[in-house]
């Protein structure tokens, strides 16, 4: 049996799903928690848990085109 050292143990465990399986795996969308996109969901989570005021504060996330924005917000929904 051949082992992987350089590989997380969930990774080895797609090594023995069908071909097709891991095709599917890897397809999927991934998160990737770079810095700035943890910063980004920390502050989200604290204004979802601010207090009601007259003036709720907001957040305006600018970046290119494929830059994660919608990613950052799907993500922030479904956690």
């Amino acid at each position: 049996m051949t082992t992987y050292p350089h590989l997380q143990k969930p990774i080895i465990e797609k090594l023995d799903l069908s071909i097709e399986e891991r095709i599917n795996y890897i397809r999927r969308s991934r998160w990737i928690g770079y810095p700035i996109a943890r910063k980004i969901m920390n502050k989200l989570d604290d204004l979802m848990t601010h207090p009601v005021v007259h003036r709720m504060p907001g957040l305006l996330v600018i970046g290119r085109s494929n830059n994660g924005k919608t990613q950052l917000v799907r993500r922030f929904w479904t956690l």
